[in-house]
Formats: structure tokens, sequence, C-alpha cells
């Protein structure tokens, strides 16, 4: 999945780096994440980087594993074609169809109750928690509304992550360059000391 959004595995490799360099989540939580949920969130309409995005406002909060958020990701991503769901967000104003019938990209959808979840009732934001997230998996859709601003930033530091994974090469490299060095100088300080 994801094709066209990452060029291969190191595009993988470059996004996951960042946004855990970033943000309170592991490049193993990601990638848990991304086997577990990453094809139903392609299917929904919910892009890589956006993906990435909703999983680590997710997980920084709950501190869930990447198998159980990619779960409840999943659930929701399903959901979304419900006709009770979409009987919910209907009744607050949002539409999840297009005007020729189709199903909108899930991502769209998401980012418009975002928008409203502060203005909604605490009954309407439950409501929509349970009809989107069912009764298992509620907490984690109201966690992500909740911190939608930080499931933003993640999703823009995985798009601009193009180059993490060799730059953090080339430091770990660098470092380890100067270090070989000061020690060589070391053991050539002790030899003239020990030959005096």
């Amino acid at each position: 999945g994801f094709g066209d959004e990452i060029s291969g595995s190191i595009g993988f490799v470059d996004a996951g780096g960042q946004v855990a360099a970033k943000h309170a989540v592991t490049a193993k939580y990601l990638a848990q994440a991304v086997e577990r949920s990453g094809a139903a969130a392609e299917a929904a309409g919910v892009g890589f980087h956006d993906f990435m995005g909703m999983v680590t406002a997710i997980g920084e909060v709950t501190r869930k594993s990447g198998k159980e958020v990619g779960t409840s990701t999943k659930f929701m991503f399903k959901q979304f074609t419900a006709p009770k769901t979409q009987k919910v967000l209907g009744d607050i104003g949002i539409k999840s169809l297009t005007g020729e019938g189709d199903l909108r990209p899930s991502m769209d959808v998401i980012k418009d109750v975002a928008g409203r979840w502060e203005d909604l009732s605490r009954s309407q934001q439950l409501a929509i928690a349970q009809a989107v997230a069912g009764t298992r998996h509620y907490n984690d859709f109201i966690v992500l509304m909740k911190n939608f601003d930080t499931a933003l930033m993640a999703s823009a530091n995985s798009q601009n992550s193009q180059g993490f994974a060799m730059r953090k090469n080339s430091i770990a490299m660098e470092t380890f360059s100067k270090q070989m060095e000061v020690l060589k100088q070391t053991v050539n300080g002790l030899a003239i000391s020990i030959g005096k």
C-alpha cells in the first residue's frame, strides 16, 4: 500500500525515523500500525503521511502498541462506510458522500469532524465517536479529535522526511569517525608516554 506516496522502503524508513524523532512514538510502533491498518487506510482514502499523523496522535496519548492502534484505525476506516456513521455525521452537517453518491475520502471527513469537534456537545461527540469507532475503540477516536493538531504536525513531519535516514546515518558515521580519531590520538599519546 501507499505506493504512490512513498518510494520504496527507504521512504518508509525516512518517514518513520523523522516522525519518531520528533514525536513520542517509535519507528517500530509506526511500522506495526502500518502493517495492521495501512491497506485499510489507503482503501478508505487516507494517504500514508496522514495515516502516520493519525496513529502518532493516538499513540502519543494512549501509549498503546502500534498493533492496537492499527486495529483501532482499521475499524474506524471500515465504519466510515456504514449507514449509521453516515447518518450521525449527516446530523451535524458533515457529508460522507459526494454529490455523485460516491464515498468521500475518509481523511476529508475526519478533517471536517476535527474542525467542528470543539463546537459539538459532549453527547454529539460521543455519538460520533461510537459510530465511527465502536464501543471498543471510541476513546482512540476522541483522542485523535482532541489532538488533531499533533496529527497534522506528524503528517507534515512525515511529508518532509526525505533523506532523514541518510542524514542520521551520516551524523552517526561522522561521530564514530571523530571518536576513532580521539581514541587513536589517545593510544598514540599513551604509547609515547610509555616509551619515555
